[in-house]
């Protein structure tokens, strides 16, 4: 497959690039700054450092190793990232790379938000969450006790480089979670994408790398479409938070780190194609049965027994009510009427959704 160009259009321009062939933009990212710094994932850079020098990155670039995974975003390690922003003598003119899975390049997108009032960034996602979903759109964030994504901004990559080759070191559980993500993205992106990706779920399961490929752009696509419409999240861009009310209190009640954030986020599919239905709001009633069917073909929960923990309905709720995207108190879901259809700001009552919460 060769490799797909995708444009973010607005006042905060950004580029995709997805294939095999994505990392030789990065020399061209350097030039264009005045100075760069590298903050990664620790464990992707031990694996793939020898990649990024290969494609052009200085030797002794300025370089912040995080901890591997969810640990990193937290207060402590934004200050860490800020601190050796200043310490790299960073300006304006300057390129943040953020180099690892989703939770490296949150932590790097957040700190090039903050330092200065804004310093560009540039993504190379190494996980197939951050290649899907969460190095894409800007949308940049630590955790806090209280929950999952709490503290952040909006801060557009000026660019992404998303290479398949990456994904082939992926522990099992963590190819899974960010095939979560690319169920989500084929529900908003409609019939076709979705009967794409039932056709594709054995090559997926495989790690085949023209399926991945395909799933990533399908993905890039769908969320460059939706942040070009609404880059700031106040209406059409909350539709790819379907599953996410569910999933982000799952995690939170769980903590944070232990349930990958793709899982959490697949068994919140579950519970929002079940939630549509309580709502009365799903026009198609095989959703469910297919939307099962995928999950089990490609080794994700089909409910929150799969996850492996207990989980309370009332601490889940009681998570649910700091969710960011409702009013204090009364969490709103994203559910759907069929593929491609989504519903916003559905308010539901605490016992309904208990009901659904109960294994």
């Amino acid at each position: 497959m060769a490799d797909q160009v995708i444009r973010i259009a607005g006042d905060s321009p950004s580029e995709v690039r997805v294939g095999d062939g994505a990392l030789g933009a990065l020399s061209a990212l350097l030039e264009r700054a005045d100075r760069a710094a590298l903050v990664a994932d620790e464990r992707a850079l031990e694996l793939h450092g020898d990649r990024l020098r290969a494609h052009g990155l200085p030797a002794d670039l300025p370089t912040l190793a995080l901890p591997a995974g969810e640990a990193c975003k937290d207060l402590a390690q934004l200050g860490r990232a800020l601190e050796f922003c200043a310490e790299a003598g960073l300006s304006r003119r300057s390129l943040v790379l953020g180099f690892g899975g989703g939770a490296a390049t949150d932590l790097a997108g957040l700190a090039a938000a903050l330092f200065k009032r804004g310093v560009p960034v540039a993504h190379i996602p190494t996980t197939l969450v951050g290649q899907v979903d969460a190095a894409l759109g800007g949308k940049t964030a630590i955790d806090l006790p209280a929950g999952k994504n709490l503290a952040g901004a909006f801060h557009m990559p000026v660019a992404v480089l998303s290479d398949p080759v990456f994904l082939g070191t992926l522990p099992e559980a963590e190819h899974r979670a960010g095939l979560g993500e690319v169920v989500k993205s084929a529900l908003l992106a409609g019939p076709r994408a979705l009967t794409q990706l039932e056709a594709d779920a054995p090559a997926l399961a495989a790690r085949e790398q023209a399926a991945l490929a395909r799933a990533v752009a399908m993905a890039a696509g769908l969320k460059a479409r939706v942040v070009e419409e609404d880059p700031l999240e106040r209406g059409p861009r909350r539709s790819l938070n379907l599953g996410h009310t569910f999933g982000h209190a799952i995690e939170t009640v769980a903590g944070h780190g232990r349930i990958p954030h793709g899982l959490a986020v697949a068994a919140g599919l579950i519970l929002a194609v079940r939630a549509s239905a309580v709502a009365a709001c799903l026009e198609e009633p095989g959703l469910l049965g297919r939307l099962t069917a995928l999950h089990e073909a490609l080794g994700l929960p089909t409910g929150l027994t799969d996850l492996g923990v207990q989980l309370e309905p009332s601490a889940l709720w009681e998570a649910m009510g700091q969710d960011k995207k409702g009013s204090v108190g009364r969490p709103e879901f994203v559910l759907l009427a069929r593929p491609g259809e989504a519903r916003l700001g559905v308010a539901l009552e605490r016992a309904a959704v208990e009901e659904l919460l109960i294994p």
